[in-house]
Formats: structure tokens, sequence, C-alpha cells
């Protein structure tokens, strides 16, 4: 959902008859709409790799397992499989 509030003032000064300044928010609720996912699993925050017998296998071998489990999903939080978050733009309209 998204909502935009603006103000008009008809000016007879200046090269412009006409200002405008708005405000636009885009997505107001701040949801997090899901765009892609790990196609192993399905979700969009694990692709599965540390509950194989492969990562169990790379965790065994690890100094500090539950830190390398940490990094390992730090590096999976890709940005791009959800949607942007809500961003305001401030803005001046003129017209002639």
């Amino acid at each position: 959902m998204d909502a935009t509030a603006n103000k008009s003032w008809d000016t007879k000064k200046g090269p412009f008859s006409n200002v405008e300044v708005y405000l636009q928010m885009l997505n107001v609720l701040n949801t997090q709409n899901i765009l892609g996912v790990y196609a192993f699993t399905g979700s969009p925050n694990d692709d599965g790799y540390l509950s194989s017998p492969q990562g169990q296998n790379a965790i065994q071998f690890q100094t500090n397992a539950q830190s390398y489990a940490d990094l390992y999903n730090i590096s999976l939080a890709n940005p791009g499989l959800y949607s942007l978050p809500r961003r305001l733009r401030l803005g001046i309209r003129f017209g002639l």
C-alpha cells in the first residue's frame, strides 16, 4: 500500500503559476513481501546446507561450530529475496 499527501499553491508572481509540495510513502505497512526462495527448502532464509549431511560434516570440523553456523546464516541474508522496505519521498513540483 502506498500513500501520497500534497499541498498546492497558485502563485501569480515569478516564472511558475503553480507550486506543489508532496510527501509520498511507499510500502506504508513496511511488509516484507517474499520475491524469491531457495529451491531446496522453499524458504527465503535457509538454503538447507547446514541441516544436510555435508553441512553437518563441515560443522564438525570447525573450531567454533556455533560461530560457523551464525556466520553462514548471515551470508545467506539476501535482500534481493524481499521487496523494498518503507520509503519516503519529499518533493516539489513547479507548474507553468
